[in-house]
């Protein structure tokens, strides 16, 4: 009976255990059902898209062309975004671009006008150091009273525009004060005597050594093959050698300016002496055409030559000089004529008014500046700057000698007295031409000579009678190519 009892208890408990599990069982899949829906109810609120992509993307699994065509959409899709981001890159890129060059181009429109106005302030001072000099000029030269006060006048006026305290209206008075500074000068230049100018030059450099005055002639007379000898202390072998080229010269100064003296005086007598007068006015025409400059600048001096009236006025005079003695009818009054004008360290008379040398010295430097261009070697002329300065020679010669021999169509032979006992020579152009005879002797230059007979010394340049009757009767014509000249 108790076993009875025990079995039965056991058998409500296990199926009330049972119960239970079933229960338990009912109870969580109401709890997964409660999540599921919710989790349903999400997706509804976020919309039914990746439910029809899903859809769409398994039936895309299943067929190849959609499945094509939706990965070409794809790549469109990826393009049109790196086009549009490559586009904004480059927008961005242009925006900064654009602020940068706006940057730069304020500062350089900064930039421009500190020039300007630094440019209109250098201006001023030339203007006013040109009017210091233009007063100091009115000052020396002998103007009536009523021209000394127009001028004057003119020069205050520019004065008074130049003080205008607003540098900015500066411009606008530039072209006028320019106008009548012109004039001033102008007007100066055309009463300016020209011993005003030249001999000032004179003044601060050759005048201010003492020497004798027999030296102080800028060429001196013409001496004989024994004075030539005695010169260079020359010994009987290389005095030999030397008549072969050379019996007679003249002495030049040593100014600084000596090969320009020699060169010049003996291309000027070709001129003057040899050449006929087609020859002469050819050359006239020749350096009008060129317009040669006549510039000189004085090595620690307050002198200058640098102003193209200035310069225009001293080379009409150099050419008109030339003129008036080719003119002289007589051949033996001509080289007097020549040789005092050329010679002549100060003034003497109207005629010899020691210009001359000056005006010779300042042509034949610019001209030689000017033909150097020509010359293949000119690259070797290293102290060209020398060439336009008072009393400097340039130490590379040769080049310019060449040139001159070639361009002015002369023959040139330079003789270097190396020592007493050693001749050097050299030869520029074609010997068919007219001859110059350099003698140099370390650091001066003198005139040569060769005088084929014994005749007198002082007519050792004269032509047969025939050159004078071509003179006489080519008279009209010099004449009248001296007034289209002028």
């Amino acid at each position: 009976m108790t076993f009875f009892w025990s079995e039965l208890i056991a058998i409500i408990f296990i199926i009330a255990l049972f119960i239970w599990l079933i229960v338990l069982t009912l109870k969580i899949l109401n709890i997964e059902k409660k999540k599921l829906s919710k989790k349903k109810q999400k997706n509804e609120d976020k919309g039914f898209e990746i439910k029809p992509e899903e859809n769409q993307n398994n039936q895309a699994n299943d067929d190849p062309e959609i499945q094509q065509l939706l990965l070409e959409e794809q790549d469109r899709n990826k393009e049109q975004i790196a086009l549009d981001v490559g586009q904004n890159i480059l927008k961005k890129k242009q925006q900064i671009n654009q602020n940068s060059q706006n940057k730069e181009i304020k500062s350089q429109f900064q930039n421009l006008q500190e020039i300007e106005l630094l440019d209109q302030k250098i201006q001023i001072d030339k203007l006013q150091k040109q009017l210091e000099n233009l007063q100091e000029l009115i000052q020396s030269l002998q103007v009536d009273k009523n021209q000394y006060e127009t001028l004057n006048k003119q020069i205050l006026d520019i004065k008074a525009l130049i003080k205008i305290q607003n540098i900015h209206n500066y411009s606008q008075h530039l072209s006028d004060i320019h106008a009548r500074l012109t004039y001033i000068e102008k007007n100066l230049y055309q009463q300016q005597d020209i011993g005003d100018i030249i001999l000032p030059l004179y003044e601060k450099t050759s005048k201010k050594r003492q020497i004798e005055d027999q030296y102080k002639y800028y060429v001196r007379q013409l001496k004989n093959k024994v004075d030539l000898k005695k010169n260079y202390s020359l010994s009987l072998q290389a005095n030999q050698e030397m008549g072969n080229y050379c019996n007679a010269f003249k002495e030049v100064r040593g100014d600084g300016n000596c090969f320009y003296t020699a060169f010049g005086y003996q291309f000027l007598s070709i001129l003057l002496f040899d050449y006929s007068i087609d020859q002469f006015y050819k050359f006239i025409e020749k350096i009008k055409q060129i317009n040669l400059p006549m510039k000189i600048y004085v090595t620690g001096q307050d002198f200058k030559i640098d102003d193209k009236q200035l310069e225009e006025k001293l080379l009409k005079e150099f050419l008109n000089r030339l003129m008036k003695l080719k003119q002289i009818q007589d051949l033996v009054q001509r080289k007097e004529q020549f040789h005092n004008q050329f010679a002549a360290y100060e003034k003497q008379s109207e005629e010899v008014d020691a210009c001359l040398y000056g005006l010779s010295t300042i042509f034949f430097r610019n001209y030689s500046n000017y033909i150097v261009d020509f010359s293949e070697k000119k690259d070797a002329l290293y102290d060209r700057e020398n060439l336009l300065k008072w009393e400097e020679e340039c130490n590379s010669n040769e080049v310019i000698i060449a040139e001159l021999a070639k361009q002015l169509n002369i023959f040139v032979q330079l003789i270097f007295i190396e020592n007493k006992d050693q001749l050097k020579k050299f030869q520029y152009g074609n010997e068919q031409h007219n001859k110059i005879i350099l003698l140099i002797k370390p650091g001066h230059y003198n005139i040569g000579y060769f005088i084929q007979e014994t005749i007198n010394m002082a007519n050792s340049f004269e032509k047969p009678q025939q050159y004078d009757q071509d003179k006489q009767s080519n008279n009209e014509l010099d004449s009248q190519k001296q007034e289209e000249y002028k």
